[in-house]
């Protein structure tokens, strides 16, 4: 087969019988205009593949550099054309232990040598084969396969177990456990099946290879894959096959989701305390260090076990490492098991969704709670004021603490009252319409329709559970508007602390038309409030027609 090279890629002793002129300068114009017109005519992202079957190949990284680059390979494009041959996944991967290799043509890798030869022989024989019978077919000589650029870009979304679907595995094979979950029992050096003690896979599968684990994502698609496999071949309705089926948006949202999934059941509380203390330390006996520890400590929060199984998708959400108490690895100084961060800072963290100030923190994104939640400064938030919204009411004795530790009626009474003591402002007090006329000069006055918005920010708060627990009431949705105000019926006006203009003493204040435009812009731009528009002027007061 002769491939036809363009002209500027033809070596030095080739150029001898070409003409050398069309590389002078007086025809560089020429060549770098039909270079800009190839560009801006065929842009490189215009003409790429988006995939998420696209794999690279580069096993033989593991004996040193590699001397070519490595191959870019779409697995679902091979997939589909060995399944119009009546062929299938054993056509290029062996099975071992009723379980199909990862690898390519072997179980093991061999030698430098033996490894390259599984590649070339198979790959090019087969394409060769293909293009024998004029059928379409893949590269056959080096270059077209060792490529340093490509057009397809990988795009494989993560796939993940979340609550819908482990429920629909769980009906599916008809509550057997033990065909997905597994330990591995070190004195009989093989896995086994340990009932209530179920947990991801990712727990003990991390993303590499460890010791005697495969990585996750070596364990997903050896069990995953298999299973839905053998369920095919039984005529069974079984899961995707295909790199699409899972990694693919599309294809993943066609994935039916279970409204209303039933709790899973792993003994836990539905409302407990977090507490610096384990069950386990504390169901051990109240030994002189525990009675010390437990004498100087803040108060403990109660927790809604329950509620943040359904608010979440997935229990790794919170228990990132494993299902067990946050103290039993995040300790008050910090220890191993729990990467030396302690238990405070677990908790606090403000940008980890991990941990209950970042998650909540993530909630607060959302554009019905920007508005107001957008311009509190960072320092704000670590007011300690707010420690008593979580660490709440008296202190349990330890006794009834230890027996009452993974479901605590005491804590359970505490969300309770902290539900019914909110403090709402009377409707009376709250104005339906108010007219802001200080600043009265080229517009007319702001008729502002202040009950409409307190109603419409009342709304968003009662139909959202954690706004619900953390506004104290009406009162605390005020503070929006009125910042640095007391939660009072009737909180100052605006002026009475910005200035016309601003104070030159209080820099970091803003003039009145400064904090209401900014105030009140900002709050829109945040909700995504259409109108008026932050360059509308009119939209908020009409243009004076007499004006001096």
């Amino acid at each position: 087969m002769t491939l036809k090279m363009p002209l500027f890629m033809l070596r030095d002793g080739d150029m001898k019988s070409k003409k050398r002129n069309l590389f002078f300068p007086r025809n560089l114009s020429t060549i770098l205009m039909l270079f800009a017109v190839l560009i801006f005519a065929n842009p490189v992202q215009a003409d790429s593949k988006i995939r998420p079957d696209k794999i690279s190949i580069h096993t033989m990284r593991q004996f040193g550099d590699l001397e070519r680059p490595e191959v870019p390979f779409l697995h679902d494009a091979h997939t589909r054309a060995l399944e119009k041959q009546d062929k299938d996944c054993t056509f290029c991967h062996l099975s071992e232990n009723n379980r199909l290799s990862l690898k390519f043509k072997r179980i093991l890798d061999s030698d430098q040598k033996a490894l390259k030869e599984v590649y070339h022989g198979n790959c090019i024989s087969c394409h060769r084969e293909m293009l024998a019978k004029k059928e379409k077919t893949g590269p056959v000589t080096c270059g077209e396969c060792h490529v340093k650029t490509d057009d397809v870009i990988q795009d494989a979304d993560p796939m993940g177990f979340d609550r819908s679907l482990h429920f629909r595995h769980e009906k599916a094979a008809d509550n057997q456990c033990e065909k997905c979950h597994h330990e591995y029992d070190a004195s009989a050096q093989k896995k086994v099946y340990v009932k209530g003690k179920e947990s991801t896979c990712r727990y003990c599968h991390k993303s590499e290879d460890e010791e005697n684990r495969i990585s996750f994502q070596k364990a997903a698609h050896q069990s995953c894959i298999a299973c839905h496999l053998d369920k095919i071949k039984s005529s069974l309705v079984a899961g995707p096959v295909h790199c699409y089926g899972c990694h693919d948006r599309k294809e993943k949202s066609k994935i039916k989701i279970v409204e209303n999934v039933p709790r899973m059941d792993r003994k836990q509380p539905d409302v407990l305390f977090v507490s610096r203390f384990s069950p386990n330390k504390i169901s051990a006996g109240p030994s002189p260090q525990l009675l010390e520890d437990f004498e100087y400590r803040m108060k403990l929060v109660p927790f809604n076990h329950k509620g943040h199984e359904s608010y979440n998708t997935t229990c790794r959400e919170c228990h990132h490492a494993a299902l067990s108490p946050c103290s039993d690895c995040h300790t008050v100084k910090g220890s191993k098991s729990g990467r030396f961060i302690p238990l405070e800072q677990a908790m606090h963290q403000t940008q980890d969704s991990e941990a209950c100030i970042g998650c909540h923190n993530q909630k607060k994104k959302d554009p019905d709670c920007m508005g107001c939640h957008g311009k509190i400064k960072k320092d704000q938030d670590g007011n300690q004021e707010h420690c008593k919204t979580c660490h709440l009411g008296s202190i349990p004795e330890l006794p009834s603490l230890a027996a009452g530790m993974s479901g605590s009626k005491q804590a359970e009474d505490l969300l309770k009252d902290l539900e019914t003591s909110k403090k709402d402002v009377p409707l009376s007090a709250i104005p339906e319409t108010v007219v802001i006329k200080s600043l009265e000069n080229q517009y007319e006055p702001v008729k502002l329709p202040h009950g409409k918005i307190v109603n419409a920010l009342l709304q968003k708060i009662n139909t959202n559970h954690l706004a619900g627990v953390f506004h104290k009431g009406s009162a605390t949705a005020c503070k929006g508007c009125h910042h640095n105000s007391p939660e009072i019926d009737k909180p100052p006006k605006c002026e009475s602390c910005h200035g016309k203009p601003f104070m030159e003493e209080k820099m970091h204040v803003p003039g009145l038309m400064g904090a209401y435009h900014r105030q009140c812009m900002e709050c829109h731009e945040a909700m995504g409030i259409e109108k008026p528009k932050s360059t509308d002027c009119t939209g908020c007061h009409r243009e004076k027609t007499d004006r001096p």
